[in-house]
């Protein structure tokens, strides 16, 4: 046997290994390559028949809108709500606002409303949500809906409103009678004043009085004490001449009584002068008193007229700035008093949401290269097995 006709060993397989058909992608890739036209004109006519669409489709618009449970009473501070988000939900999802539109527009307008509401939970705003090709008559009858909404809740919910508004009205009047009593207290508030600012003026004059009074007193001792000192020097000169008269044996006896009687009644006029004095000092004393209690009176006269004014000037108009606030608030509380309160009007999106053009165009495109691979496969297989299929017929 030679060496050419040696039987050719196979190589050894491990133990459990099965042979398997391997894919070879050079062969795919041929098979794709020789059949782009294929590709591309299913990709083409994909492209353009969902640009074809977007190109026909009536363009809508989203038209969107928030409401929530409105404001029907208060209980103190807290509000109450007769309403719940699941009650609005449910108005729109039985299509109740179909009744609100019957009136104002046609049948085939009806057909193509249907407004979703939805709500997060725990959240008590409801968004209202549908889709039309005009913005402006979308955004009028998702208005007209909320309107007539809010008139059937009012409709429902008469009694409880009426008895909110009345109580809230009832509080309106308590609170502009407090205002008008801060008026009189105002008034009376002027009036203490102004009489105490003339009592403050009469105890001034009445100290200024006395001042005076003091400092004539004070003159008039002053002139009192000179006059004593010239009585007292009168005096002395009259002792000396009725000793000099005493001691001359030839003098008249009543010429020294005369002396004797003018000194003797210097000297009382003296002592009633010093007596004058004493109780004029007393009288400045009693004066230095009767200003220092005045001063007193007129200090507690300036500290009322302080207290009056900065009651009149501060703390009322704080008072009367609170009740006016308060009455503001309470007005406002009347008037948002509604079954469904309007959180976010009606509005348009800027541009036409439906049809979604790009995501169209995105799934025609992944669709395209799909089928178009497809066809490419099944078109390859059909011309490499044609013998059989014509065979088998």
């Amino acid at each position: 046997m030679t060496q050419d006709q040696q039987p050719q060993t196979q190589p050894m397989q491990p133990y459990g290994y099965i042979p398997e058909d391997e894919i070879d992608l050079s062969q795919l890739f041929s098979v794709l390559w020789r059949r782009k036209g294929i590709i591309i004109a299913t990709l083409v006519l994909c492209v353009g028949l969902a640009s074809l669409y977007c190109a026909i489709a009536k363009k809508k618009y989203l038209i969107s809108a928030q409401i929530s449970p409105g404001i029907t009473g208060y209980n103190g501070n807290r509000v109450q709500r007769d309403l719940s988000p699941k009650d609005l939900q449910a108005w729109f999802n039985q299509k109740a606002y179909l009744t609100a539109l019957e009136g104002t527009y046609p049948e085939d307008i009806l057909k193509r409303v249907k407004i979703n509401a939805s709500f997060p939970r725990g959240s008590k705003v409801v968004s209202l949500k549908f889709y039309w090709p005009d913005k402006a008559e979308g955004e009028k009858i998702l208005r007209t809906v909320i309107d007539s909404l809010s008139s059937l809740g009012r409709e429902r919910l008469n009694k409880s409103l009426k008895v909110s508004e009345s109580m809230l009205e009832e509080a309106i009047r308590k609170k502009r009678n407090a205002l008008e009593q801060l008026k009189i207290v105002q008034e009376k508030l002027n009036r203490d004043i102004d009489i105490e600012k003339d009592n403050l003026a009469l105890g001034k004059d009445t100290i200024k009085t006395m001042e005076q009074k003091i400092e004539q007193t004070k003159m008039l001792i002053k002139d009192m004490a000179a006059e004593v000192r010239d009585v007292n020097h009168n005096t002395s000169e009259l002792i000396k001449l009725r000793n000099e008269l005493a001691r001359n044996p030839k003098a008249d006896k009543f010429s020294v009584l005369m002396y004797s009687n003018f000194i003797q009644q210097n000297m009382s006029y003296a002592i009633g002068l010093r007596k004058d004095i004493t109780n004029l000092r007393k009288s400045i004393f009693d004066l230095q008193l009767q200003k220092k209690d005045q001063e007193t009176k007129l200090k507690k006269i300036l500290d009322k007229i302080k207290s009056l004014e900065e009651k009149r000037d501060k703390e009322l108009p704080l008072e009367r700035s609170s009740i006016e606030s308060e009455i503001q608030t309470l007005i406002s509380r009347k008037e948002n008093l509604s079954p469904v309160e309007v959180v976010q009007q009606p509005f348009s999106s800027i541009k036409p949401v439906k049809p979604k053009t790009t995501m169209m165009l995105a799934v025609s495109l992944v669709a395209g290269i799909f089928f178009g691979i497809f066809a490419a496969f099944l078109a390859e297989f059909i011309i490499a097995n044609k013998e059989k299929i014509v065979d088998s017929k």
